[in-house]
């Protein structure tokens, strides 16, 4: 898969030094959870027209897989461990909906000032699964997340009822009339 880089990002990655960093995103329904393997919190604006926001730096603390791609119709997969997490917010972990929330990984790379050079560049979207979690005096939250290709092959089940379509467009009415009609009833066309 081809990336766009700016030439800024491209400049710096080819300079002396060179800065890089995974920025990642959680969208759980308590909020968007953060973070960076930067040591340091790293500011970003990652949704067009917002303000800069906090990525929290984890450091040697977090750890994220390899990212896997190829020219294979398959899904692929990516997890990020964060350790060192204090029990007292694990609580947060335990009682949040995570399946098919987002999750995106950025590769940025830092300017001396340790600020964002323009548009990091998006490695992996993928949707959770899985969040494992490890407790001890500190907890570790494992979480792994799928390509969309993962649902390729789940069934779709689906019914023409009327209770089908109400469960997922409760105004529609144009199933009401669907018990009605029987597949033996004879119709005769033409005739009043």
């Amino acid at each position: 898969m081809t990336r766009d880089a700016t030439t800024a990002a491209l400049d710096a990655a080819q300079g002396s030094v060179v800065r890089p960093v995974a920025l990642l995103r959680l969208a759980l329904d308590s909020g968007d959870v953060l973070a960076t393997s930067a040591p340091f919190s790293v500011f970003w604006a990652w949704d067009d027209g917002s303000p800069p926001a906090e990525f929290l730096g984890v450091g040697n603390l977090g750890k994220m897989s390899a990212v896997d791609e190829g020219v294979e119709v398959k899904p692929y997969s990516v997890s990020v461990q964060l350790s060192g997490i204090p029990q007292s917010q694990i609580s947060l972990a335990l009682n949040e909906d995570y399946r098919n929330r987002d999750m995106q990984v950025w590769l940025a790379l830092l300017d001396d000032q340790h600020r964002v050079i323009d548009d990091p560049v998006l490695l992996n979207r993928v949707r959770l699964d899985t969040m494992n979690i490890e407790l001890g005096e500190t907890a570790t939250i494992e979480v792994t997340g799928h390509s969309r290709l993962a649902d390729w092959d789940r069934a779709r089940v689906r019914r023409y009822t009327d209770a089908d379509q109400q469960s997922v467009y409760p105004n529609d009415k144009g199933f009401q009339f669907v018990s009605q009609i029987s597949a033996g009833k004879e119709l005769i066309w033409g005739k009043t």
